[in-house]
């Protein structure tokens, strides 16, 4: 998601009516969102141009961000601008990112691009390495079920262990 700076002198002809000249304001947009009984009606402000001539409007480029980050406000997730501002905070490419918290590439590019809002449970996993920042030096999640010992154990014994079969 980016966000747009508008000047309220931003003017350009009228898409609807093609005579007048319209002018970029900032308005609230007022949308559902979910379906059924659990439908509620969201708010956030958009780019949105007026006509002088017809006194007709139009939304403007930014509109589907300010939506999906009012949609991720109401689900308590993080926006997509937070997740790749953490990202870059912890200095790494999506790659990188994933490889440090076992979260597929693919994931991650698409939250960064708002396709698609992450589960509760990825958004924790985030949540926890942007409050906890230092915290990059662990073992990344894909290492988490690694066993790890607390005491030295001698390689000698690891490989008996290993090799221990119970006899019949």
């Amino acid at each position: 998601m980016t966000d747009i700076a508008y000047e309220q002198t931003s003017v350009q002809p009228c898409e609807l009516c093609n005579d007048g000249m319209a002018i970029l304001r900032m308005q609230q947009s007022n949308f559902p969102y979910g379906i059924g009984p659990e439908q509620v009606m969201l708010q956030a402000q958009v780019p949105t141009w007026v006509c002088e001539s017809c006194h007709g409007t139009y939304h403007g480029e930014g509109t589907e961000d300010a939506e999906h980050d009012a949609v991720c406000d109401h689900l308590d997730r993080l926006r997509p601008s937070a997740i790749r501002g953490l990202r870059l905070q912890l200095g790494m490419n999506q790659r990188e990112f994933g490889d440090h918290t076992g979260i597929g590439v693919a994931s991650i590019k698409r939250w960064e691009s708002g396709a698609q809002i992450q589960t509760k449970a990825f958004d924790n996993l985030l949540r926890f390495y942007r409050d906890q920042p230092g915290r990059i030096g662990m073992p990344s999640a894909r290492n988490w079920g690694q066993p790890v010992f607390r005491t030295h154990i001698p390689r000698e014994r690891h490989a008996a262990a290993a090799a221990f079969e119970l006899a019949a």
